[in-house]
């Protein structure tokens, strides 16, 4: 039997114009943001900004006064981009781990003159892995090897490392 509708039918002559169904338009935008989706927009915005101007420390310092007052306000796991990293760093809401990400990559805690470059770290207490993750960039020809004893510090220190 041979099928007479051209849409169920494969034997539609090569010269026949097939109907293409309409593309739905695109939901329209929230006329009014809530708080998390403005917060997570000016994160984006400041991602963003900070890759055109990744020297920008004052930049730098809005970015993470935002990531402390998320990491303060919400529960759960964020991330964090920082360009010079070009992967997330994953933190827990509603612990110390901003505070300290903020520390190392705001503050430059580790940043400080060394003579000699180490071609060995040994991170004793690594936490979350964010001193890890600083000094395996800033020294990258070093074997940087971590210990940390608390189960759910073990977890994200797998997360931000591997």
């Amino acid at each position: 039997m041979q099928a007479t509708d051209p849409v169920l039918s494969d034997d539609v002559p090569a010269d026949a114009e097939r109907q293409e169904a309409p593309t739905p338009p695109p939901p329209a935008a929230p006329a009014v943001l809530s708080p998390l989706q403005r917060e997570l927009l000016r994160k984006m915005e400041l991602e963003a900004a900070m890759v055109a101007s990744p020297h920008d420390q004052a930049l730098r310092a809005s970015y993470f006064d935002l990531l402390l007052q998320f990491a303060v306000t919400r529960t759960g796991l964020s991330h964090a981009l920082l360009p010079e990293l070009g992967h997330p760093l994953y933190f827990r809401c509603g612990s110390t781990d901003a505070a300290n990400m903020a520390q190392i990559f705001r503050n430059n805690a580790y940043g400080f003159p060394i003579r000699a470059t180490p071609l060995r770290i040994l991170d004793l207490g690594a936490y979350a892995g964010y001193a890890a993750v600083y000094l395996a960039r800033r020294f990258p020809h070093a074997q940087v090897a971590c210990v940390e004893p608390c189960d759910s510090n073990f977890r994200m220190l797998t997360l931000n490392t591997t």
